[in-house]
This record gives structure tokens, C-alpha cells and sequence, in this order.
């Protein structure tokens, strides 16, 4: 892994960057609004579509994790499916189902139950969602903790509670220390037992006291709640660049591509635009 200047959060949301640039770990962070290239020497926090947009190079889960994990890390059934298969009639639902697009998250066709397919396709053709798009069908499940866990090589370095008897978690609240110790242990069993990326993100839920996974997304576009941030700042820059094997390299979806292509492109990088909070001076170089 090649040596960063500093980790580039690019978002309006100025409490993302500050949030991250209390790491102690000496690296540096600079907030942006997006609107230029990326200049060379950064690492990212961003999301998703303005990774396509800027066609960087990042690791992920991918598509067809969650599907692929084995039934003891999920109690329920789901599939991962091309939504022309869907439009074709080749796959089919007659009980409701929780549905959503696998790796994007177009705002007019938010993740939920839908009691049809018919009706989810007629969201999806108002959404404008490509054929190529990857849907996930799941049997509708309902938690009463849900807790964000950062995975690097294969072990949790940090988490964070996120839903809690479905209202999302704030630090106001308050959770069972055995409760987040239990999380987290049963996400570093799935993380030991599951291959995926240098880092990511893995999302563990309880139902009637049985832990389950809940869905698996890049570290690099997740937001990260109470979770320590020296974990978290390790997490990312290890989910950023290619992967060696190419097995984890992001491959955006459809949709995110669609909508890349009918953007203005971004504008030559001015390095004088972004915010920076200074952790340290000096780069840093990404975990091995």
C-alpha cells in the first residue's frame, strides 16, 4: 500500500470529518465538498456515488456477500439477483419481502418490506434503475440491537451500537456492556469464518436473543456512530486501493454508474480548497 498525505472526507456533513480527525494515529484529515478531482496521495471517506463519479479504486464486500454467508451467520433466507431477472419473470416472489439495492441507495427506492414484486418494480422503473442493478431479497426480519463493526484482517478493531429497538443510537443512550461484548464476538467469528476485504464494514443484529448478520458495506462510505476512531481511520484507509487479488476490488453498481455518466465531470483538484485538521504533520502509510 503506497504512503497518504491525508484521509479525504468528501461530504456536506462537516461533523464526518471532524469526528475522524480526533485519531491519534498521526493522520491527517481534510474535509471537501466534492466538487474537484481527487488530487494523488489522498485516501477517502466518501460516498458511494461520488466514488463512481470519480472513478476511484476502493475495496469492498461486494454484491454477493451476504448471500454467500453461510446460514449460521444469517437465520434467514436471502438472495442476490440482477433486477432484469426480476422484470423477466425468472425470479418471483409471493410472500412479502424485504428489498433493496445491494450496493447503492437510490433515494426514491429506500430499503423495506414489499408485499410485491410488482409493486417493486413499479419504485424500481420510477427510480430509473438499470437492468444491471443488483437487488437483495431477504425475509423481513426485525431486531432489537443492531451494532456497526469495523473489520480489519479479519478481526473487529471498532464498534458502535446503531439501532437500538429500531431508533438509531445516539450517546444519550445506553446499551448492556455483555450485550456489545456479545455482538462483537459473534461479528469477529463471522469475520474469521467469511473471506472479504482488508476492511470493511459488518453490520450484526439480535433477534429473540439470536445474533445474525445483518448486511456487510464498505468502511470507506460508512458512517461510524460511537465506534473508536483510531479503529475506524485504520479500517478506511485499508478499504481504500485496489485489491492485490482483485477479488475485493468495488465494482459500482449499474445504477451509480447511470448516474455518473449524466454528471457535469469534476473540476482539476485546487489543493487550497479543502479544510484540513492537522492530526499530525507528516503522511502516513496505510496498514500492511
Amino acid at each position: 500500500m503506497p504512503d497518504i498525505d491525508a484521509l479525504r472526507v468528501v461530504t456536506h456533513k462537516h461533523w464526518v470529518a471532524d469526528g475522524l480527525s480526533v485519531n491519534t494515529i498521526g493522520v491527517v484529515v481534510e474535509s471537501d465538498l466534492g466538487f474537484d478531482m481527487p488530487p494523488p496521495g489522498r485516501a477517502f471517506w466518501c460516498p458511494t456515488e461520488w466514488a463512481a463519479r470519480a472513478g476511484l479504486s476502493m475495496q469492498a464486500p461486494g454484491p454477493h456477500w451476504l448471500s454467500s454467508a453461510p446460514w449460521w451467520a444469517l437465520h434467514r433466507r436471502i438472495e442476490t439477483v440482477p433486477l432484469a431477472d426480476l422484470r423477466s419473470g425468472a425470479v418471483r416472489w409471493t410472500v412479502p419481502r424485504f428489498a433493496k439495492v445491494a450496493e447503492a441507495k437510490p433515494q426514491n427506492l429506500p430499503a423495506g418490506v414489499r408485499s410485491t414484486l410488482s409493486g417493486f418494480l413499479v419504485e424500481a422503473a420510477a427510480a430509473g434503475l438499470p437492468d444491471g442493478s443488483w437487488i437483495q431479497l431477504t425475509t423481513p426480519t426485525s431486531f432489537d440491537l443492531e451494532v456497526r463493526c469495523f473489520v480489519l484482517d479479519g478481526r473487529v478493531v471498532a464498534h458502535s451500537p446503531y439501532l437500538v429497538n429500531g431508533q438509531t443510537w445516539h450517546e444519550g443512550m445506553s446499551i448492556n456492556r455483555f450485550d456489545a461484548a456479545r455482538a462483537v464476538l459473534f461479528a469477529g467469528r463471522v469475520a474469521d469464518a467469511v473471506p472479504g476485504p482488508r476492511g470493511y464494514v459488518l453490520d450484526v443484529g439480535r433477534t429473540n436473543g439470536i445474533w445474525s448478520v445483518v448486511e456487510a458495506n464498505p468502511a470507506w462510505s460508512s458512517a461510524f456512530y460511537g465506534a473508536d476512531i483510531d479503529g475506524v481511520v485504520v479500517t478506511v484507509l485499508a478499504a481504500n486501493g485496489a485489491d492485490p487479488t482483485g477479488e475485493w476490488d468495488w465494482r459500482p453498481d449499474a445504477w451509480l454508474i447511470q448516474r455518473a455518466a449524466r454528471q457535469r465531470p469534476l473540476h482539476e483538484s485546487v489543493e487550497t480548497s479543502p479544510s484540513s485538521h492537522r492530526a499530525s504533520a507528516g503522511c502516513h502509510r496505510l496498514p500492511e
